[in-house]
C-alpha cells in the first residue's frame, strides 16, 4: 500500500512493535545531521515518519521528491541531495531474534541519457550496498568469454560428437583434462588470470565485493565421479554398440555397472553401460591437485583484501552439473544433468562445507557463500521443461548445506540461494528459513537479455521490467534480503569501440540504480572478456564510450562530460 494515512494496524511510536506488524515500515529522518532544508519542507517531520503502511518508492518518489519539486529546488544541487539522503526506511523481518532488518535510504537519481532528468528513489542502505563485480572464467574457465590464454587451454582439445545419446555442442574444461599437459595448461592459465592489478582496477572504479565461480573440483577430491542416471546410460547405447556383459541376473548385472535391456530376440541381456561420461568427470577432478588451487584461492583473498574488496565464494559447478551448460565444469550434452541424483548433491555438500571452511580462514574479507549457480528452469514454474530440477527437491537440499556450513560458519554470515526470477513467486510461498535456525540467509537472482540486439535506450531498460517488479515484490514482501549476483550490459551491439553508439554508460548508470531500488546490489558480469559487454569492468571502453563506473555508484547529479565518456 502506499496510503498517506495511518493504517489502524501500523498505528504504533515504537520501531520494534511497528517491524513485528505485516505490511508495516518504520520511517525516519536520520538523528544528528543539521538538515534547513528538511526542517522547510517537513516542519518537525511528524507527518512523514513512524510506523506506515507506505512503500519504499513511495516514501522517496511520493513524499520525499514531491517536497523537492514542489519547493523548486533544484534536484542536482549537493545540499538537496544531501537533504533527501537523511530520509530512511526500515523493514522488519517477522523474527525476534534475526538482527538484520532491511534498510533503504532515499537518494535522488539523475539520468546519464536523455532527456536527462533526475527523480527521487530508494537506494539499499550504504552499509548494507553490494558494489559488485564477479571474477568469472578463472577457475570455471568458460570460452566463450575469450579471456586471455583461452586459446592455449583449449588447444588441440576436442569435445565428444555426443554422451548418453545427446550432442555435446560445447568444448569444457573437463575436456582439457584428457590432455596430456591439463595440469601444465591449468595452472599457467591460472597465473595468468589471477592478477593483483585486477582487484586494483575494481576499488578504483567503487566495486566493493568480488563473486569468485568456484567448481567442485576446486575444493574436494572426490574418490570418484559424479553419479551418472542408469537409465540415461542404459538408454543411450545403440544396440549396435552393445557388448554382452555375460549372461547373470538382473541384481547382478547393474551391480557391475552394466544395462539389463532387451535384446533384438526380446530376451533380456547385460550389456556393459557407456562410461564415457563418467571419465570426462573424472579427469576434470584431475586436472589439478587440491593444494594448488587452494593456493590461487587463497590469492584472490589476499589480493581483495589488500584493495579493501570482499569476497562471495559461488558454486559453479557442481557435481553431476546442475543445468547443461559448460559452466558447470563439463558439459555432458543438451538436456543432460545429473545434481539431483543423491550421491552428487551429497559431494555437492561436501564441497559448499570445504567453501565454508574457506570462508572461515578468511574472516571479513569472505562475505559469504553462494549455493548454487543457475539451476536448470530458469521460465519457472508454469514453463518447466523436461530435466528443469525440481524446486522442493532444491529446497530440501539447500536446508540439508546450509546446517552443515552453520557447523562451520557464524550465523551472521550470509549464505545465499540463486535463483531465477520466475522461480521467486514460488519461494515466497514457501514456509521460511528462520534466522533462528539457519542463520543469515539471503537470495540473489540473474538479469540477463538473450534476445536480438536492441539499441535503442528505453527498449533496452524496457526489457527488464517485468524481472525489476518481480524482484521488488521479493524483496518488500519476504524477510529475505536480495541482489543481482550477475547482469549484463550485452545485447545492445557489437561493443566495437568504431561502430557501436549504444549509450552503455547511461545503460550502466540505469541498471545499477534499478537494482539498488530493489535490493542490496548487483554484481556485473564479467571483470574481463574478450567481448566488451560482457567484461565491461577491465574494458577500457564497451561501444565508443567509458563506462563510468565510480560516478555511477556516487550517484553523481552532473551530466556525463563528453570528452571523458568518449576519450
Amino acid at each position: 500500500a502506499s496510503g498517506s494515512a495511518w493504517r489502524q494496524d501500523c498505528s504504533s511510536h515504537l520501531i520494534d512493535d511497528c517491524l513485528t506488524k505485516p505490511g508495516c515500515h518504520w520511517f525516519q529522518r536520520k538523528a544528528g545531521v543539521d538538515c534547513p532544508l528538511c526542517d522547510r519542507w517537513f516542519g518537525d517531520n511528524v507527518a512523514v515518519t513512524g510506523c506506515r503502511d507506505w512503500s519504499a518508492e513511495h516514501f522517496c518518489g511520493g513524499v520525499v521528491a514531491k517536497a523537492v519539486f514542489d519547493s523548486k529546488a533544484n534536484p542536482r544541487d549537493d545540499a538537496v541531495r544531501r537533504a533527501v539522503e537523511q530520509y530512511e526506511m526500515v523493514q522488519g523481518t517477522g523474527e525476534a531474534e534475526n538482527p538484520f532488518r532491511k534498510r533503504m535510504a532515499c537518494s535522488m537519481w539523475c539520468d546519464f541519457s536523455e532527456p536527462y532528468s533526475c527523480k527521487g528513489q530508494p537506494r539499499a542502505d550504504a552499509r548494507a550496498e553490494l558494489r559488485g563485480v564477479n571474477y568469472g572464467g578463472r577457475f570455471v574457465p568458460e570460452p566463450y568469454l575469450s579471456t586471455e590464454g583461452l586459446d592455449r587451454l583449449f588447444a588441440g582439445v576436442s569435445a565428444p560428437q555426443g554422451v548418453l545419446g545427446r550432442p555435446v555442442r560445447h568444448k569444457s574444461l573437463c575436456d582439457v583434462g584428457a590432455a596430456d599437459d591439463a595440469a601444465k595448461r591449468m595452472a599457467d592459465f591460472l597465473d595468468l588470470n589471477v592478477r593483483e592489478e585486477h582487484f586494483a582496477r575494481m576499488a578504483e572504479q567503487g566495486f566493493n565485493t568480488v563473486r569468485l565461480p568456484l567448481g567442485y573440483w576446486n575444493v574436494i577430491d572426490p574418490a570418484h565421479g559424479p553419479a551418472i542416471s542408469r537409465a540415461a546410460m542404459c538408454d543411450s547405447i545403440p544396440f549396435a554398440k552393445r557388448n554382452d556383459c555375460g549372461s547373470i541376473d538382473e541384481a547382478t548385472c547393474e551391480a557391475k555397472g552394466c544395462c539389463w535391456q532387451m535384446d533384438e530376440w526380446r530376451k533380456p541381456r547385460c550389456f556393459f553401460s557407456d562410461s564415457a561420461a563418467n571419465q570426462r568427470y573424472v579427469d576434470l577432478q584431475g586436472i589439478l591437485p587440491l593444494d594448488v588451487y587452494s593456493r590461487q584461492i587463497d590469492k584472490v583473498f589476499r589480493f581483495a583484501a589488500n584493495a579493501g574488496l570482499r569476497v562471495l565464494l559461488d558454486l559453479h559447478g557442481a557435481p553431476g552439473g546442475q543445468t547443461d551448460n559448460a559452466f558447470t565444469g563439463c558439459h555432458q550434452g543438451e538436456g543432460n544433468l545429473f545434481f539431483d541424483l543423491a550421491p552428487n548433491k551429497e559431494l555437492a555438500v561436501e564441497a559448499l562445507s570445504a567453501m565454508a571452511g574457506i570462508c572461515a580462514r578468511h574472516g571479513d574479507t569472505c562475505f559469504g557463500i553462494e549455493l548454487l549457480n543457475e539451476p536448470r528452469g530458469a521460465l519457472g514454474p508454469e514453463l518447466m521443461a523436461d530435466g528443469d530440477l525440481s524446486r522442493t527437491s532444491l529446497l530440501a537440499f539447500y536446508k540439508t548445506a546450509i546446517k552443515e556450513i552453520r557447523n562451520i560458519l557464524p550465523w551472521d554470515k550470509p549464505v545465499v540461494i540463486m535463483e531465477w526470477p520466475a522461480w521467486l513467486p514460488w519461494w515466497q510461498m514457501q514456509e521460511p528459513l528462520t534466522f533462528k535456525e539457519y542463520g543469515r540467509v539471503m537470495f540473489s537472482s540473474h538479469l540477463y537479455y538473450t534476445g536480438p540486439s536492441v539499441a535503442d535506450q528505453a527498449a533496452a531498460r524496457a526489457k527488464h521490467e517485468k524481472d525489476l517488479k518481480i524482484l521488488g515484490d521479493f524483496y518488500a514482501f519476504t524477510r529475505y534480503a536480495l541482489f543481482v549476483s550477475e547482469y549484463a550490459l550485452s545485447g545492445h551491439g557489437s561493443g566495437s569501440p568504431v561502430d557501436d553508439m549504444f549509450d552503455y554508460n547511461g545503460f550502466a548508470n540505469w541498471f545499477v540504480h534499478a537494482l539498488n531500488r530493489h535490493g542490496t546490489g548487483s554484481m556485473v558480469w564479467n571483470f574481463d572478456a574478450g567481448f566488451c559487454a560482457w567484461g565491461p569492468v577491465a574494458a577500457r571502453k564497451v561501444g565508443t564510450q567509458v563506462v563510468q563506473w565510480s560516478r555511477i555508484f556516487n550517484a553523481s547529479a552532473s551530466r556525463p562530460d563528453r570528452q571523458e565518456v568518449y576519450a
